[in-house]
């Protein structure tokens, strides 16, 4: 007999013992009180090179390094 197949969940609704390689880990909020995460898939590149977040993630984790040595700070963080 054939194992059941189980049904991929939605973009932001995975839990972190569903992610596999190359998966989005940036979070989505709160399910049934657990933890969700992205789970869009991703590549391995020079600027991601775990795989752990998909291009749209990438650019709300990181910034880009700007010249004269200035720390950009995201709004709402201190």
């Amino acid at each position: 007999m054939a194992a059941a197949i189980q049904p991929h969940p939605a973009f932001g609704a995975y839990r972190v013992d569903q992610l596999g390689f190359c998966q989005c880990r940036f979070p989505g909020g709160l399910v049934d009180g657990e933890h969700r995460f992205c789970g869009r898939p991703t590549t391995v590149s020079r600027a991601n090179k775990h795989g752990s977040w998909c291009d749209e993630h990438m650019a709300v984790v990181f910034e880009a390094w700007r010249p004269g040595g200035q720390v950009l700070r995201r709004a709402g963080r201190d």
